[in-house]
């Protein structure tokens, strides 16, 4: 007679429907409603996603999980890790094709050590609260997304890691390894449950051998680049493909009198926002921020908007950064605008100005701290 048995007082078959019951109720699914025709589908606790009776063949679902690289970049104190929801082809033959059931939840297969490492969700670039990691199951659930067949696709979901955490790459978060998700797509209904992986890394391109030649060594991949910066670092949404405006290219430089030398930017927009969804697309621009090298910020004499009133702002901590601000203008009244830093001898250069020293800058373009519907900082780097 099993534990159960002897504290319940139950029969053999009493026992295997209550545990039959308790592994379905983690997804909340009526049995009526969890047939599918030939198949076994209530797995074992360790199947992802555990303890639930859905169908889990990715193939016979409309939607993938994709990561999105980038808009993956850090931000203040955290490493932010973005998802989209995109539509795909399925097999028609299965229920779990039909597109207009929507998605309502996805699951992540974490490790559970990781949970207090996962400190912020934001769904389309907003705070997002329906969320939970349960280290009992190794699983990271964004629930009630209630999307439709017309909001799922194109739908982001990121998550930040805090910087000096135990997990701060998906390589840590993941089971999976090697910086891929295994990842489950619900349906409203919860009894659709595809599974698949995200960040999958391609194959190995095949090897050609002349015969009689004995197969070369693989190289040594090389190691993953670091990330450029953590600028800027503030919560905000930076990606530069999230927003219509952006700063061109080119920077038109000036010899000025008492010699000072002026450095001008212009902000340009795209015709399209490259990400539609992004609720950064169109907003009031209140400033622009220039990563310098903090040793230039003495060298930083003032600047200009549209050859304007000029003005100075420098902030040393917590990085170093050269500021124009209390512009406050809409996006349409913002593009073609010219701003210029004038500089002394010591930095009249991108190469002298930038952080990097290799003749590029980045620059950020700023909506108000908490401004509605996000605070907006998409970037642009300059090559001077």
């Amino acid at each position: 007679m099993s534990p159960l048995q002897q504290r319940h007082g139950l029969s053999p078959l009493g026992a295997v429907l209550a545990l039959l019951l308790a592994a379905s109720m983690l997804c909340y699914i009526p049995l009526a409603s969890a047939s599918v025709s030939n198949r076994q589908l209530l797995q074992a606790p360790t199947e992802f996603p555990p303890g639930c009776i859905c169908e889990r063949t990715l193939e016979n679902g409309p939607y993938r999980l994709v990561y999105d690289e980038s808009a993956s970049t850090p931000i203040f104190g955290f490493k932010r890790y973005c998802f989209n929801i995109e539509k795909d082809s399925c097999n028609k033959m299965s229920t779990c094709c039909d597109p207009s059931q929507g998605v309502y939840k996805v699951e992540l297969d974490v490790v559970p050590n990781c949970k207090s490492s996962l400190r912020r969700v934001t769904v389309n670039g907003l705070t997002y609260s329906a969320w939970e990691y349960n280290t009992v199951f190794n699983t990271f659930r964004v629930t009630r997304l209630n999307l439709t067949q017309t909001t799922a696709p194109g739908t982001q979901i990121c998550i930040h890691l805090k910087s000096n955490s135990t997990c701060t790459s998906l390589a840590q978060l993941c089971t999976y390894g090697g910086g891929a998700c295994k990842y489950s797509l619900f349906n409203s209904k919860r009894d659709c449950c595809p599974v698949g992986v995200a960040n999958l890394p391609p194959p190995p391109p095949p090897q050609f051998i002349v015969p009689g030649n004995t197969r070369p060594e693989p190289p040594s991949p090389p190691p993953p680049a670091p990330p450029r910066s953590e600028f800027p670092n503030c919560v905000c949404e930076s990606d530069p493909l999230g927003s219509r405006l952006y700063v061109k290219p080119n920077v038109v430089v000036t010899p000025l009198e008492r010699n000072l030398t002026s450095l001008c930017f212009t902000v340009g927009a795209r015709t399209t926002c490259p990400k539609p969804s992004s609720p950064c697309c169109n907003f009031t621009v209140h400033k622009l921020e220039f990563e310098a090298d903090v040793g230039c910020l003495p060298a930083f004499a003032y600047s200009t908007v549209d050859d304007g009133k000029p003005t100075r702002m420098i902030q040393y901590n917590p990085y170093p950064v050269i500021k124009v601000t209390g512009i406050d203008r809409e996006s349409s009244a913002a593009v073609g605008m010219k701003v210029c830093l004038v500089m002394k001898p010591l930095c009249k250069t991108v190469t002298a100005l930038g952080k990097f020293h290799d003749g590029s800058i980045t620059v950020g373009i700023f909506s108000k701290p908490g401004s509605k519907p996000a605070t907006c900082c998409p970037l642009s780097y300059i090559n001077g």
